[in-house]
């Protein structure tokens, strides 16, 4: 190894070890036992709805079924959801139903009872840290020296960082997807061997998470079409006969075009069969409601440019900040215009149009970390990391230097952002075309886009700075990617610090509650975010406080003497009429803005199931 390599390894294990460090102090400072997203609480209760007896088996984790034992109370987004979301619910044959898959949740019991509650959070953790590896492999064939940036900024300038420290596969997901990419960008024309090492990581990431069929067919696409483009490139610079071209196919051990398309066909269609046989409920839905999202499609594209929008910078919905619309349609017309930028051959129309829109999006991203409003949630692909605007630039580099891997990894973010936005659109946008996402920091469906979007900007950005355009506009643009790429690294920094201040929080009102007696709560996601209390404390739900009064008998009739109940404001003594139970007022409290008011319970009445 040559000194100058030596030293790029040298960097590249700091790099590495840098970010796992800060990972596993960033973990280490937050509590453990609530969560964040009611997703990773329903995550949790789903892992401990499993069990091995005599093999795998499956119980609802619900302490307070002595009192509730026919789930009458148990916890649901709401009255027809019938405990579906995100609770793992009891069907009427006496079995289980899951929301999610239970690959990451069986996962993750192995950690769980191995290192304990903090275990749980090792997968995420390490699979976000080995997508920084892996984006250093990766840029290290394009350009060595950047490989430990790579691994820096992937690491802590994308929602890759955040989303390492939560109880979600998301991390999981997107290191098997980034893996098929790595194979797709290594392959050799015509070989057989690179669909078939494709497959198995995509079946994988897709029996995860139901929106990575996107992802995968977005790979498989592009294999296909980055092989015509390739030959392309040969033929006009050898010519070769059909004949000659299968004699050599033969030669060398690869499959003719033809036949590698058949084989990835057949193993597509078996991953998909394996599936939908094994599809949970959320799959299922998608499978479904399929005909019915296809048909309002067409209902909902005059409001495509909102959802652009929404997608691409900034919603205030869903817990996301409150931006005005004007100053998120100018950072959305940004953010295109630096898309159009690198196709533009004249210097100074370049500069007109980008310099410009840098400036936007920056100013845009910038005052968004800056918001004094509290906000939980970022819904915008680029604002969380606005240097990634620049990343189309590697796009025209890779086809003027006839660079068949960075075309292939260039062409397949083009094509799997198309497609990505296009499965959101017609899965996750309303008639309006407002966004219906749940809580996230960074688009999470799309998170794999990140770290590719990552690799491709550092290329872009080596390929401009090297170029032969002006001096000082090569020195703008690199002090402008340069001051995005510390505003993606503060969005990462208030993400983290919004993740524990919430969950510091939600620890104080789990300290309040396990000292009390049974707990009843008018919030859903309540239970999800205390799981791990919801597991070992009795805990029912009621869609509203004038349901107590169905609740307060049957617990009565099982000795149940006084309980507390969790809500977000006080309760309204115009609803407690019929209630069988006074508040003990000395006892009420509010804890972080959860108000706890304790009850005890009359005389105890004869048990009575609710209709």
């Amino acid at each position: 190894m040559s000194p100058a390599a030596l030293r790029r390894h040298h960097w590249n294990i700091a790099a590495a070890a840098a970010v796992l460090l800060i990972y596993a102090a960033v973990l280490a400072s937050m509590p453990a036992h609530v969560f964040w997203s009611p997703d990773e609480g329903g995550k949790f209760l789903e892992m401990q709805s499993m069990h091995w007896h005599d093999g795998l088996t499956y119980t609802v984790p619900y302490a307070s079924q002595r009192i509730d034992p026919h789930f009458d109370f148990y916890p649901r987004l709401s009255a027809s959801d019938s405990g579906a979301f995100p609770y793992p619910s009891a069907t009427a044959q006496g079995s289980v139903r899951f929301y999610w898959p239970i690959w990451f949740p069986l996962l993750s019991r192995i950690m769980l009872q191995a290192l304990g509650l903090r275990g749980i959070y090792l997968i995420p953790l390490l699979s976000g840290w080995l997508i920084t590896l892996l984006s250093g492999r990766i840029v290290h064939a394009f350009t060595p020296r950047l490989a430990p940036l790579a691994i820096l900024l992937v690491g802590l300038a994308t929602p890759v960082c955040f989303y390492s420290q939560c109880f979600w596969e998301h991390t999981l997901t997107s290191l098997l997807g980034l893996l098929a990419v790595a194979i797709l960008v290594a392959r050799r024309s015509g070989s057989v061997a690179t669909p078939l090492a494709m497959v198995p990581p995509l079946v994988a990431a897709t029996m995860l998470r139901i929106e990575m069929v996107a992802f995968a067919v977005a790979a498989v696409l592009m294999w296909g079409l980055t092989g015509l483009v390739t030959r392309g490139w040969v033929s006009s610079e050898v010519e070769a006969t059909p004949a000659s071209s299968s004699r050599d196919a033969r030669r060398s051990g690869q499959l003719p075009r033809w036949a590698a398309y058949l084989l990835l066909v057949c193993l597509a269609a078996g991953a998909l069969t394996m599936i939908v046989l094994t599809a949970p409920l959320r799959q299922q839905r998608f499978i479904a409601t399929l005909p019915t999202h296809l048909g309002l499609f067409v209902l909902k594209m005059p409001h495509l440019p909102r959802s652009v929008a929404s997608l691409l910078i900034n919603t205030g919905l869903n817990e996301g900040p409150i931006v005005a619309p004007a100053w998120v349609a100018v950072a959305c017309v940004a953010v295109g215009l630096c898309f159009v930028a690198p196709f533009i051959a004249a210097a100074r129309t370049e500069a007109a149009i980008l310099i410009p829109a840098l400036v936007a999006t920056l100013v845009f991203s910038t005052s968004v970390v800056l918001l004094s409003r509290g906000y939980r949630a970022l819904h915008g692909i680029f604002p969380v990391a606005p240097f990634l605007v620049i990343w189309l630039y590697a796009l025209p580099d890779a086809w003027r230097r006839r660079d068949a891997k960075l075309l292939t990894l260039a062409g397949f973010a083009v094509v799997y952002l198309l497609i990505g936005c296009a499965a959101i659109f017609i899965f996750h946008t309303d008639t309006q075309g407002r966004l219906t996402t749940g809580l996230e920091w960074g688009q999470r469906y799309l998170l794999t886009l990140y770290p590719i979007l990552t690799i491709l900007s550092l290329v872009a950005f080596s390929a401009y700075w090297h170029s032969t355009r002006p001096v000082r506009l090569r020195n703008a643009f690199a002090v402008l990617v340069s001051a995005m790429v510390v505003i993606g690294v503060q969005q990462e920094v208030r993400g983290i610090a919004m993740l524990r201040f919430n969950r510091v929080k939600f620890a104080d009102w789990d300290r309040w509650l396990r000292s009390d007696g049974p707990i009843v709560t008018d919030l859903w996601w309540l239970p999800a975010t205390l799981a791990p209390l919801f597991v070992s404390k009795e805990m029912s739900y009621v869609a509203r406080p004038a349901h107590l009064a169905r609740w307060v008998p049957l617990a009565a009739a099982h000795g149940v003497t006084d309980f507390t109940f969790a809500s977000l404001g006080p309760v309204d003594d115009a609803a407690l009429s019929d209630v069988a139970a006074r508040r003990v007022a000395q006892d009420s409290c509010v804890v972080s803005g959860l108000s706890l008011t304790r009850f005890r319970l009359a005389a105890a009445a004869p048990a009575s199931s609710p209709q």
